[in-house]
C-alpha cells in the first residue's frame, strides 16, 4: 500500500477508538481496567487476539501516551502470563507521537511487532448504491453456516497458508450468539452460475461480520457501525460477490441514524470500497508487540 498522507481527525479517532474497545471488550471474558488502558482476557480461546491483549487508551483518549509505554509492557505481561497467553499489547499512532513504544518493547523482550497503516473509510449518503449482480445472494448467516465461514475467511485473509486457522470458527461463532452486537452476512452464488457444477448447493462465497454498538456514536450523535471484515473466496473474487455484500450492508436501518465505516490496509480492497459509495476519513496508524 502507497504511504498514508492522510491522517485519521481528533474526533474520528475517538470515535474508532471507542469502536475498538467496545468491539473487544464484547468478545472478551474479562475485562481489567488500568491507568493506562484495559486488558482483554478470554482463556478459552488463547488464540482469539482481539480478546487477550492489552489496549494503550490514555485512559480519557489523551494524545500521547508515550510516557506510559513502560509500566504498560510490564502489567500487559505479567496479566497474560498468568493465564498462559502470549501477551499482546496494542497502542496507535495517535497515542504514541513520539515513536517510543518500539524502542520500550525491545528493552522489554518484546520481539514480535506489527506496524499497519488502517485506512479507514465512510460511506458517503449521497452516493448511488450499485445493484446487486445477478446470481449473488445476501443472507443472514446462522450456526450452521460457520465450518464454511471460516474456510472462506481463511482462504481469503491467507491464514490457511500459514495453518493459524484454529481461532477462526469459535470467533466467528461467537459473533453469532450476540446478534444485538454482531451482524454477519453471506453472499451465495446461484450453483446455475457455476460451469460444470452438478449439485444444487449454493457455495458460500463470503461472509461478513458488521458491528454495531448503541453506547458508541458519533460527534453528530449518530450510531456506529463498522464493517470489521469482508472474506471473499479468492477463486471467486471479481464477480460481484463483495460489492453485492457492501450494497447490503450500507442500506440505511429503519429508524437508526447510523454512519457505516470500514477499514482496510490492501490496495485492492480500497479501490472496491472507493467504487461503492466509500470515501477516505483518514488513516490510523496500529501498532502491535507480542512476547513470544
Amino acid at each position: 500500500m502507497a504511504n498514508p498522507t492522510v491522517t485519521v481527525n481528533t474526533d474520528l479517532f475517538r470515535v474508532y477508538l471507542a469502536w475498538t474497545l467496545a468491539y473487544c471488550q464484547s468478545l472478551a471474558a474479562e475485562v481489567t481496567p488500568v491507568p493506562w488502558g484495559v486488558l482483554y482476557t478470554n482463556a478459552a480461546n488463547p488464540t482469539h487476539h482481539q480478546s487477550n491483549q492489552g489496549h494503550v487508551t490514555a485512559s480519557l483518549y489523551t494524545t500521547d501516551a508515550s510516557d506510559i509505554l513502560e509500566e504498560a509492557f510490564r502489567q500487559t505481561e505479567g496479566h497474560y502470563q498468568t493465564h498462559s497467553i502470549v501477551p499482546r499489547l496494542v497502542t496507535y499512532g495517535p497515542l504514541d507521537p513520539h515513536g517510543k513504544a518500539s524502542g520500550v518493547a525491545s528493552a522489554h523482550g518484546w520481539t514480535g511487532h506489527l506496524e499497519e497503516a488502517l485506512v479507514l473509510l465512510q460511506h458517503d449518503l449521497s452516493g448511488t448504491l450499485n445493484l446487486s449482480p445477478r446470481g449473488v445472494r445476501v443472507r443472514s448467516a446462522t450456526l450452521a453456516d460457520m465450518p464454511r465461514c471460516a474456510v472462506v475467511f481463511a482462504r481469503a485473509f491467507g491464514y490457511d497458508t500459514r495453518d493459524d486457522t484454529a481461532w477462526i470458527e469459535p470467533k466467528l461463532t461467537a459473533q453469532v450468539h450476540r446478534p444485538s452486537i454482531f451482524t454477519l452476512v453471506i453472499g451465495e452464488l446461484d450453483s446455475s452460475a457455476l460451469p460444470g457444477k452438478v449439485d444444487d448447493t449454493a457455495p458460500v462465497l463470503a461472509g461478513v461480520s458488521v458491528a454495531y454498538h448503541p453506547d458508541v456514536v458519533t460527534t453528530a450523535g449518530k450510531a456506529v457501525r463498522l464493517i470489521q471484515s469482508l472474506a471473499v473466496d479468492p477463486a471467486y473474487q471479481r464477480r460481484g460477490v463483495g460489492g453485492a455484500l457492501l450494497d447490503y450492508l450500507c442500506r440505511p436501518s429503519p429508524g437508526v441514524e447510523s454512519e457505516v465505516f470500514i477499514e482496510t490496509t490492501v490496495d485492492e480492497a480500497r479501490r472496491l470500497y472507493l467504487n461503492h459509495g466509500f470515501i477516505e476519513a483518514g488513516v490510523v496508524t496500529l501498532h502491535e508487540f507480542w512476547k513470544p
